[in-house]
């Protein structure tokens, strides 16, 4: 999977466009431990006996702040499982309530498609937003496919499905989009080794939303209330509870990607949103470069004025 990710998927928005994938340490330990086998020997092989390798888990939770690198990861996993997985006309989904956060997922695999090598095996929309649900698809094995699907429109009872993504699961609000849910979660029963992979940012309400009973699970699984029996994989980047959030550190511990995709700069920039900063400890951090007291402010403002009007002639 790590070896696939990085040699046929290609990074899709910012100066990394194109560029091939490089994983972060974060997102490889999440692959393999996400993707950890056991053996099963209740399967009913071909010749008659039992017993093979799968995958342990069937359904996923992962909860990550914004800018982590989510979307990305989120596609070429699902490319994997199209492309690699060894399944025969395995049907994949991105599902959502809306378009719109419906295709975001999506959007990042058809440009990884069109972008990098994998478009030699694919065949994709050249432009995803001309139709109304897309799919990627195995050249060699038309009937396995990527499509991206919302709540709106017909029933999606009697789909097979080998894996789906729930992108932003947070925002789908409990009695939301249930025809689609219910398609989804229960559409893979006859797979050997499917995956129901939810990724998402916290958001606001997470005991209103479909999220919440998940997490809750996550959270017991996690203190070790509940037995880790594959039922659930579980990941969820946070801040200790009653932190100085204004703490470096604590944004480290929030954020995997914390250095790579998003800078100290930026936390710092979007703090100064929600709080005031003291003068000495804005020196502190950089953000500044001097302190004067107030009642040589404006002089001191006028004369760094002058100085950079006298440097641009």
């Amino acid at each position: 999977m790590i070896r696939f990710v990085e040699t046929f998927c290609v990074f899709t928005n910012g100066r990394w466009t194109g560029q091939p994938m490089k994983l972060l340490p974060w997102q490889i330990r999440l692959i393999w431990e996400l993707f950890e086998v056991i053996y099963d020997p209740s399967i009913a092989l071909d010749d008659g006996k039992f017993g093979a390798w799968r995958r342990k888990y069937r359904r996923a939770l992962i909860g990550l702040p914004r800018k982590a690198g989510k979307t990305e990861l989120a596609a070429a996993i699902m490319l994997y499982l199209l492309v690699a997985d060894g399944e025969r006309s395995a049907e994949l989904y991105c599902a959502a309530t809306t378009e719109e956060q419906a295709d975001r997922v999506f959007e990042a695999a058809r440009r990884m498609v069109h972008l990098g090598p994998l478009k030699e095996l694919l065949d994709y929309p050249p432009d995803n937003h001309r139709q109304e649900m897309p799919k990627i698809a195995v050249r060699s094995d038309p009937f396995s496919y990527f499509q991206r699907l919302t709540a709106k429109g017909g029933s999606k009872h009697g789909l097979n499905v080998h894996a789906v993504v729930f992108d932003e699961l947070h925002a789908w609000k409990e009695g939301e989009g249930e025809e689609l849910y219910a398609a989804m979660s229960t559409g893979s029963a006859a797979r050997l080794q499917p995956l129901q992979l939810a990724i998402t940012t916290a958001g606001t309400r997470l005991d209103t939303s479909r999220c919440g009973a998940l997490f809750k699970l996550g959270m017991q699984i996690e203190r070790g209330e509940v037995e880790d029996d594959g039922s659930l994989f579980f990941r969820w980047w946070s801040a200790p509870e009653d932190c100085d959030w204004t703490d470096p550190a604590m944004w480290a511990a929030a954020c995997p990607s914390y250095g790579y995709t998003v800078t100290e700069g930026f936390y710092r920039q979007e703090m100064l949103l929600g709080e005031r900063i003291a003068a000495a400890k804005a020196l502190d951090w950089g953000m500044i470069h001097k302190v004067v007291a107030d009642d040589v402010l404006d002089a001191e403002a006028f004369a760094l004025a002058e100085r950079l009007a006298a440097a641009s002639e």
